[in-house]
């Protein structure tokens, strides 16, 4: 998984491939390769297969690769952001901000909790920037780790190259997924989120719309951790990745927060309330093949059982995750 990319390519693009990592990898002015039988089409797909599978090669422009093609040639010209001793010396920086995330992942957790882990952080504290095009390196900041990893700060691609290098480095294989969004945003459906591999089973997880959907100091949001192909599709499309086909490893799942029913839904309620829970979070799953037509109305219902009080209502209507906030409970 973590060379999903490489893995898709013909042979001989395999070698421009290692060619012009290695070429990154040393800051190289221009790469030069055997032209390759798929022309200008090949070296597209080469560059964005090093560009995914690569995060930590992260001091060239991401959305820019020129290049020149010969008939025995072809010269990769990347577009350097940073001078060679600068990108250096941010490299160290950026090595000591994963050593320090990473160090609080417990000892000997296993390969949940350290993805988990990995996600909270990411949704408590990185902040959704997309910067204009025209501050050159402010933007390439949030279009890779930089952006997250020194600053906090970045969009999409920059939230899953970070998460897909930092998993790697806590023994979690996993890769970057670009695609397209439901939600769409300045007319760009254009989306980047993880794929990755838990206990020899694949799962989507988009942090960027579980940090955007969290309220500021609000509790965590888990729609989006640890979905099948199934529940991804409902607003992700466009997309390859390894199949997903668990449908059970959700954080909903793995919680015991998913409800069936209204008497399952009046369970979890209850044992909720008798803990005075400040907030509430479950998923909703299918009663013959069918959800709720009205989510709120079957929710109101059920709440009116306990002894809440006041509270506020969110759901999805994709992932038909529920979440009670604010509760304010009666009596004592």
């Amino acid at each position: 998984m973590n060379r999903f990319y490489y893995d898709r390519l013909s042979p001989e693009e395999q070698a421009a491939y290692r060619k012009l990592g290695k070429g990154l990898s040393e800051f190289a002015p221009t790469v030069n390769i055997k032209t390759l039988g798929g022309g200008e089409a090949s070296l597209l797909r080469v560059a964005e297969a090093v560009n995914l599978d690569n995060p930590g090669l992260c001091f060239h422009s991401p959305v820019q690769m020129n290049f020149g093609i010969s008939p025995v040639y072809s010269t990769f010209f990347p577009e350097w952001t940073y001078e060679k001793d600068e990108a250096l010396a941010v490299q160290k920086e950026l090595k000591a901000a994963a050593g320090k995330i990473l160090s609080g992942i417990p000892p000997g957790a296993k390969a949940y909790d350290k993805v988990k882990f990995l996600h909270d952080y990411f949704v408590r504290t990185l902040r959704y920037r997309a910067l204009p095009q025209s501050d050159r390196t402010d933007f390439h900041g949030s279009h890779t780790v930089i952006g997250p990893l020194q600053s906090s700060t970045g969009v999409c691609e920059g939230f899953a190259k970070t998460a897909a290098l930092l998993l790697r480095q806590a023994g979690i294989p996993a890769m970057v997924v670009r695609g397209d969004s439901m939600f769409v945003q300045d007319g760009d459906p254009f989306h980047a989120w993880n794929c990755l591999q838990i206990d020899g089973k694949n799962y989507h997880v988009d942090i960027t719309w579980d940090n955007t959907l969290a309220a500021e100091n609000g509790p965590i949001r888990y729609d989006y951790l640890c979905l099948s192909d199934e529940e991804t599709a409902r607003d992700h499309s466009n997309y390859t990745a390894p199949a997903c086909t668990d449908n059970t490893g959700s954080y909903f799942h793995r919680e015991g927060l998913c409800v069936a029913g209204k008497s399952a839904l009046d369970a979890l309620l209850a044992r909720q309330t008798a803990k005075r829970a400040p907030h509430i979070t479950f998923k909703l799953l299918p009663v013959n093949g069918r959800y709720p037509a009205d989510i709120q109305a079957v929710v109101q219902e059920a709440v009116g059982k306990t002894n809440i009080a006041t509270y506020m209502f969110v759901a999805s209507q994709t992932q038909r995750v529920v979440m009670l906030s604010d509760i304010e409970y009666r009596g004592r």
